[in-house]
């Protein structure tokens, strides 16, 4: 338990620290549009992304070989619609009238 514990205690801890260096490069050398992003924030956004993308593509190759069939491959889509919208929630405003 105590092992279980220490783990998630450095997990959290180097989360917190990277969310701090990244926050201060933005804030050294300007927006993160000029190209100063960290080089391991860009690394893992772009990893959550692949991951994504692979899975897509998975879907779809398997259902131009035949392995999937429609309703399948439906499915397997929309389990993967909403693990996006639970990780990346899109928040639209609302219109004023």
């Amino acid at each position: 338990m105590a092992a279980a514990i220490v783990v998630v205690a450095l997990l959290v801890s180097t989360c917190v620290t990277l969310i701090v260096l990244h926050t201060v490069a933005i804030r050294r050398r300007g927006s993160a549009g000029d190209g100063s992003r960290l080089r391991f924030a860009v690394w893992l956004l772009a990893t959550a992304a692949h991951r994504r993308y692979r899975a897509e593509r998975r879907a779809t190759r398997a259902l131009l070989a035949g392995r999937l069939d429609r309703a399948e491959y439906r499915a397997q889509v929309a389990a993967m619609a909403e693990r996006e919208d639970a990780e990346r929630p899109l928040d639209v405003p609302r219109m004023r009238r």
